[in-house]
C-alpha cells in the first residue's frame, strides 16, 4: 500500500511537471527586449545627471526651473538603478509564471522610463 501510494505520487508529480508550458523562452526574449531598451535609455539617463551635474556647480541660486529639473534628473537615476538591480534580480530566479510576471512587468517598466526620460532630455537653455 505504501508503495503503490509513493508510485502514484510519482507518477502525479512527473505528469504535472510533463504538463507545465515551457515559459523560458518568453522570457528569455522579454529579458532580452528590456535589456535592450535599458542600453538606449543608460546614455540618456547619464547625459541628464551631467547636466544636472552642471546646474548644481554653478555657483548661483538656481532658477525654479532648474531645481525641478535636477529632482527629476535625481529621480530618473535613482529609477533606473532599481530598474537594474531588479533586471539582476529576476536572472537569478526560475524559469516559472513569477518570473515571467517580473519580466513582462520590467520590459513595461523600462518603456514607461523611457518615455519619461525623453520628456527630460535634452533640455534647452541648460
Amino acid at each position: 500500500m505504501k508503495n503503490l501510494l509513493t508510485f502514484l505520487s510519482a507518477v502525479m508529480l512527473t505528469a504535472v511537471f510533463a504538463c507545465q508550458p515551457n515559459l523560458e523562452p518568453q522570457i528569455k526574449q522579454l529579458h532580452e527586449q528590456s535589456l535592450a531598451v535599458g542600453s538606449e535609455v543608460a546614455p540618456k539617463v547619464e547625459a541628464l545627471a551631467q547636466q544636472k551635474n552642471s546646474i548644481n556647480i554653478q555657483g548661483r541660486a538656481l532658477t525654479q526651473e532648474e531645481i525641478l529639473f535636477t529632482k527629476d534628473a535625481d529621480s530618473a537615476e535613482a529609477t533606473f538603478v532599481n530598474w537594474n538591480k531588479e533586471m539582476k534580480q529576476a536572472e537569478a530566479m526560475p524559469a516559472n509564471q513569477e518570473r515571467l510576471t517580473l519580466e513582462q512587468a520590467l520590459y513595461d517598466a523600462i518603456l514607461v522610463f523611457q518615455k519619461q526620460v525623453e520628456t527630460l532630455v535634452p533640455k534647452p537653455g541648460f
